[in-house]
């Protein structure tokens, strides 16, 4: 576990090598600007499996963003937008931020987890996001890839994936 700074700064780093403008600005909109940008860095990743601890999501995210960055590397044959496996890695568990919170006896899981799942509220919020950044059919139809990963993201429907992935991100 690294300090929550370290942390910050390597995905703000990240999110500034995006060069999409769409994904840019999602990403800022969520990470710098927006109403996450406080809670995404203080949220657990879970109640009790993996990264269950305050800033736990953060620390997830970022070990999957850079896992995603060197499976680029293992295939270079593959045409993989490094813009949108940034983006999707550090959205793919954004629903978690209301999904889990630090409590006097522990992280406890919220009504959102209960009813929903963080995949679902992950594309709630990613849709509600984009909105305003969709001007034209390219923008849409990157929107459209991105919720896809997100609701892909655990491979398989057996492992809670609604959907299984359709492309190399």
């Amino acid at each position: 576990s690294q300090p929550m700074e370290e942390t910050k700064k390597k995905i703000l780093e990240y999110i500034e090598q995006v060069s999409d403008k769409y994904l840019h600005d999602l990403l800022d909109i969520v990470f710098i600007k927006g109403e996450y940008r406080v809670s995404f860095f203080n949220s657990p990743g879970a109640k009790r499996y993996h990264h269950a601890y305050t800033g736990g999501l953060a620390e997830h995210t970022l070990q999957i963003l850079e896992g995603a960055l060197e499976m680029i590397k293992i295939y270079p044959y593959l045409d993989i937008s490094q813009d949108m496996i940034i983006t999707s890695a550090l959205l793919h568990d954004i629903g978690k931020v209301k999904c889990y919170v630090n409590t006097s006896d522990g992280i406890q899981i919220t009504k959102y987890l209960e009813d929903f799942d963080h995949i679902i509220f992950g594309i709630t919020i990613v849709s509600r996001l984009s909105e305003e950044l969709i001007h034209s059919d390219e923008d849409k139809k990157k929107f459209e890839h991105l919720i896809q990963i997100i609701t892909s993201h655990h491979n398989l429907k057996d492992w809670g994936s609604p959907k299984e992935p359709k492309s190399p991100e």
